[in-house]
């Protein structure tokens, strides 16, 4: 199997909000009746170039991370509407640190700040340039530690797994949720990466959203100005107005296409067998895209992770880390994008990837990434008969 990606990401100077955050009250009736008008033409519109391109800011390609897995959150565990995103997220907590070393700290920023201080720290830590993120309030019915987590700045907060007991930094999942009975420690909050496998819900639906408002030429004529006039925005009110008694087929349409979406799968970016399947406290090396998500309260991520590698453990040294990041990561950028037997090479891979693709397909290698890091398996021919 093969990572999945339908989202792009922008440069941080070409970020824009369509959906602006308010608590104004009269402003909140505007949208309502905005929307009754006609508005949710372009809104749609907007909203759905916004999920699929333009939340997810760019910070310089691909990179690469080892860590141990704290958290899975797939997308059965969001309800209505959150599960428009049907991504399959995890967290990992940054080789070489372990859980216990954030066990003793009750204000989070200096626990993130220690984390984005160590070996691998630069991928959890806030890039020049970013956006202020489309989310800025902390969910309080959520948060209820003996801690607040705060946000570094108003441009950044980042990411954390949560642990109920300081007293059992452990990624046993057998004390769901990491709670082991009697135990009265205090909980805290471990600096993460985020990692998500992508789904294809927000595409469907928007395909679908597309198709029915123009696509291309819709989307043009909504973001169309004269003299910096968003004459565009009038015309695109007028003409929902007047497709306004056509949103029950559009609903229906929609809820066809949310139904039949493919929920995003941690094993598409998984390669070899690695044991059996992910589980907590497994230690991985991934690659993925590297990007600032703006869509929530801002952090960085790997989105969307295309290469997964369970690591034995006997393998690892915590004071190597950084030669086993440079051996490791390095033999993973010579992966090639994965192509089913029979299908046309690539197109732009590196010199060393396409030095891996042609190996790949010698009748005498049997290997799936590198054979420096799964090893080969050499065949002999046939004896004569």
């Amino acid at each position: 199997m093969a990572y999945r990606q339908y989202t792009h990401c922008v440069q941080p100077t070409d970020y824009v909000d369509p959906l602006p955050r308010t608590d104004n009250a009269f402003e909140v009736i505007g949208a309502i009746l905005d929307g009754a008008l006609g508005g949710w033409l372009p809104d749609a519109i907007l909203g759905c170039d916004y999920l699929l391109g333009g939340k997810l800011v760019c910070l310089g390609g691909d990179e690469c991370a080892i860590g141990h897995i704290t958290h899975f959150e797939p997308p059965s565990e969001k309800s209505f509407p959150a599960n428009l995103d049907n991504d399959f997220s995890l967290n990992i907590l940054l080789a070489p640190q372990g859980l216990g070393d954030f066990t003793f700290e009750s204000d989070s920023n200096v626990d993130f700040q220690k984390a984005a201080g160590a070996a691998q720290g630069a991928l959890l830590k806030e890039q020049p340039a970013m956006p202020i993120p489309h989310e800025d309030e902390v969910d309080d019915d959520k948060n209820d530690y003996h801690f607040k987590l705060k946000p570094i700045d108003e441009r950044f907060f980042g990411y954390y797994s949560i642990y109920p007991d300081s007293k059992y930094p452990a990624y046993d999942p057998s004390h769901s949720p990491f709670q082991v009975p009697g135990s009265n420690g205090p909980p805290f909050a471990a600096p993460a990466l985020h990692l998500e496998a992508e789904g294809d819900r927000v595409c469907q639906v928007c395909n679908v959203i597309r198709a029915f408002t123009g696509g291309p030429v819709g989307q043009a004529i909504c973001s169309a100005r004269v003299f910096g006039i968003p004459i565009g925005s009038f015309v695109c009110h007028i003409v929902g107005l007047l497709l306004t008694p056509l949103l029950p087929l559009l609903a229906a349409a929609v809820a066809a296409a949310w139904a039949s979406a493919r929920d995003g799968n941690i094993d598409d970016p998984r390669v070899g067998d690695g044991g059996g399947e992910l589980h907590f406290g497994d230690l991985i090396v991934a690659m993925g895209r590297w990007v600032y998500d703006a869509g929530h309260k801002g952090w960085n991520e790997f989105h969307p992770v295309k290469t997964i590698q369970r690591i034995d453990e006997r393998s690892y040294d915590d004071g190597q880390i950084h030669d086993l990041r440079e051996r490791w990561c390095g033999l993973l950028a010579d992966v090639p994008p994965f192509t089913p037997p029979g299908d046309n090479r690539p197109d732009g891979m590196t010199p060393s990837q396409s030095g891996t693709w042609d190996n790949q397909r010698q009748p005498e290698n049997q290997w799936i990434l590198h054979p420096a890091l799964d090893g080969c398996r050499g065949t002999q021919p046939p004896p004569p008969r």
